[in-house]
Parts: structure tokens; sequence; C-alpha cells
């Protein structure tokens, strides 16, 4: 064994469930941030004109762009190997959903929808995040015990390499 190999950590490769998750986030919140940036630049122009209701929809776009930011955050923490990124990750993903599930309901308080009504957003948006949101943390939380064994014994190797030196 040459001394290269001797001394390098050996190399843990995050659970299939996790990777996907990951990736889904990056990608979903790249997106998320920039349809939302777009809304965010149309609504300063229409603000002007609008009224409140342009003032609304700014604050709508942001709070879009920072679920976004929080799904990207939360993708690259969990590809992180440690418990505490993990958990921060996930509670990341979670606040996120709280994000846009606050824009949903403010989109529904505007317009004022009577009881029992339904509309074309509710039957675009609520399922869109449900699948945006609910799909990773599925993921995440069904693979929490291979992605928890992974970190042990990644601990355990820094540990025995440590030890060792």
């Amino acid at each position: 064994m040459s001394e290269e190999q001797k001394g390098a950590t050996p190399k843990v490769k995050l659970p299939i469930k996790t990777k996907i998750a990951m990736w889904w986030l990056k990608i979903i919140g790249v997106l998320l941030t920039i349809l939302a940036m777009l809304s965010l630049i149309s609504s300063c122009f229409a603000s002007f004109d609008a009224g409140p209701v342009g003032r609304n929809w700014f604050v709508l776009g942001l709070l879009l762009v920072l679920s976004g930011i929080l799904l990207i955050c939360s993708g690259i923490l969990v590809s992180k190997i440690s418990g505490r990124s993990w958990v921060l990750g996930s509670a990341l993903l979670i606040i996120a959903m709280i994000l846009f599930a606050t824009v949903f309901l403010i989109d529904i308080y505007q317009r004022q929808i009577p009881e029992g009504g339904i509309t074309d957003t509710m039957l675009v948006i609520l399922p869109l995040g449900i699948l945006i949101y609910s799909l990773p943390l599925i993921l995440i939380l069904l693979d929490s015990k291979n992605y928890f064994r992974m970190v042990r014994q990644r601990n355990l190797a820094k540990k025995n390499e440590k030890d060792n030196s």
C-alpha cells in the first residue's frame, strides 16, 4: 500500500435517495429563484401603475425568491456529510415549504376566493407545491437511517486516522 493510500480518508458516498433529493432541491431552487426574480422585475414595473396590487405581487415575489434560496441552501447542506447539516438542511426545507404556503395563502386572500371555490391558480399551484417540496423531504426522511450510518462510518474513519497519526 502506498503512502498516499494509507493517509487518505476513505470516500463515503451519499445514499441514492439523498443524492436524488439533493439534486432535486438544487435544480428546483435555481428554477424557482429565477422565475421569482422575473416576477419581481415585472412587479417593479407594474407597481407604479397597479398601486397596492403591484406591491403585493412584489412581496409575493420576494417570498418566492427567499423560498428558492432556502431550497438551494437545503440541497447544499444535505450534500455535506454530517448530522448537523442534515438536520439544518431538513429544517430549511420545511421553512421553504412554509414560505411557499404563505405565498399561496396570500394569493388566495388577495383574490378573495369564496369558500369552496376552486380556481385555476389553486389547481396549478397546490399540486406543484406539494410535488416540489414533499418529494425531496420524503426522500431525505426515508434515507435518514442510511445517511446517519454513513456519517458514523465517516466519523470513525476520521477518528482512526487521527489515532494512527
